[in-house]
């Protein structure tokens, strides 16, 4: 619709524009009310049905925020499964020297090394032989893969969307939030009203200084006092 109207030159009338950006406001009422964020509102995902009816879609990227009691009892399991230190004597010290003695000889007999000095190059378990080199190497992939699926689990909850409708605090890289959504509503109000972005830019880098640091575009001859005063 919005591709339509820039390229006839023509405007939205201002009642189809105010029943659009309800519409779409309680949309997202509900899906706050059910502490759901949509994070990739934009008019692509906003679709029309009779009578200018605007139901908003594609809820891939959504996620569903914790309640307030979830993070209570999350941060109570936290605290719970820390281990709990026993106080120590000032000046004694935190450890039992004599039994870890003891239990690392115990383990020098359970997996005897195969000779090669005392930092051989493999452990006999049973009957079987245990390379250190492999082991090594299995524990450094692993520790690879965790740290991929952690950094893409980042991803997913702190910077989702399309550029120019990213809030502030998702180019600072701090998690997406029901303000986020708010901020991309603004700029749906915007684009529906101007045609245009209210941070225009070529680049990703530009985008972001321009939004961080700058004013909106101001909004364009035509637009009504009422959408004009309201952007503001």
């Amino acid at each position: 619709m919005i591709c339509k109207q820039k390229a006839t030159g023509k405007s939205l009338v201002d009642n189809i524009i105010w029943k659009i950006f309800i519409n779409v406001c309680l949309g997202v009422w509900y899906l706050h009310s059910q502490n759901i964020i949509h994070r990739d509102l934009k008019p692509l995902n906003v679709f029309m049905a009779k009578e200018s009816v605007a139901k908003i879609g594609d809820l891939g990227c959504a996620d569903k925020l914790p309640t307030e009691e979830e993070k209570l009892q999350a941060e109570a399991q936290e605290a719970a499964s820390k281990p709990k230190r026993s106080p120590q004597k000032p000046g004694s010290c935190p450890f039992d020297m004599e039994a870890d003695i003891e239990e690392v000889d115990s383990n020098e007999n359970l997996f005897p090394r195969e000779p090669g000095g005392a930092f051989g190059d493999s452990f006999l378990i049973g009957d079987e032989k245990l390379d250190l080199k492999d082991l090594s190497q299995s524990i450094q992939i692993l520790q690879e893969k965790t740290k991929s699926r952690k950094k893409n689990h980042e991803s997913q909850h702190d910077r989702v969307g399309t550029p120019f409708y990213l809030a502030p605090e998702l180019w600072r890289n701090q998690p997406c939030s029901k303000a986020s959504d708010i901020w991309a509503l603004g700029i749906m109000l915007y684009e529906l009203c101007c045609h245009g972005y209210p941070f225009p830019a070529t680049e990703e880098s530009e985008l972001k200084h321009k939004v961080l640091n700058q004013k909106m575009e101001k909004i364009r001859r035509g637009t009504s006092i009422e959408f004009t005063v309201f952007i503001n």
